[in-house]
């Protein structure tokens, strides 16, 4: 309940400001005249401007409503490293650690990278589940949530894989 009316209000003060939601993501704000986005999550706020002043003026406006912690320049954000090249007006998103995390947590230790994660010629009965006992069952599938969540992110590339593995 909280989250909501904060939510509620935070939108509420934003627009006072002069951003609008997106249509299709309500938690993406834009300015339209400065061309600056906002991604909220929960009380997390991620600010893309073009002018670091633009930026820095959202930032006074809002702590005229909210005791604001401004982190600083992104260099992680809801679990995605965020690597940016000034030089080249490039950003890119890496999920190194989420990796990590993921084979700590669930993988053999000896296991080996593969250079794809799927035998192209393999095949799964369309009505496949493994034999796991209740214990194993939930590990497996918290596993492949954890893939499923990281193939939306950054991964791609393994998406196939995972939407079989998960049946």
């Amino acid at each position: 309940m909280a989250s909501a009316w904060w939510f509620e209000e935070l939108s509420s003060k934003l627009k006072t400001i002069g951003f609008k939601p997106f249509h299709t993501d309500l938690c993406i704000f834009k300015d339209e005249k400065l061309g600056i986005l906002l991604i909220i999550y929960v009380d997390d706020i991620l600010i893309a401007a073009k002018a670091k002043a633009d930026g820095d003026l959202v930032v006074y406006q809002l702590e005229a409503f909210f005791d604001l912690k401004n982190l600083g320049e992104v260099s992680e954000f809801l679990g995605y490293r965020v690597i940016r090249n000034l030089n080249h007006n490039q950003i890119f998103l890496c999920q190194e650690k989420y990796c990590k995390k993921i084979l700590l947590k669930y993988a053999d230790p000896d296991v080996k990278p593969v250079t794809t994660p799927w035998l192209l010629k393999a095949k799964i009965p369309s009505k496949w589940e493994p034999i796991l006992d209740l214990k194993r069952k939930k590990k497996y599938l918290k596993y492949t949530g954890s893939l499923n969540y990281l193939s939306s992110g950054t991964r791609p590339d393994i998406t196939y894989t995972v939407n079989k593995l998960s049946g």
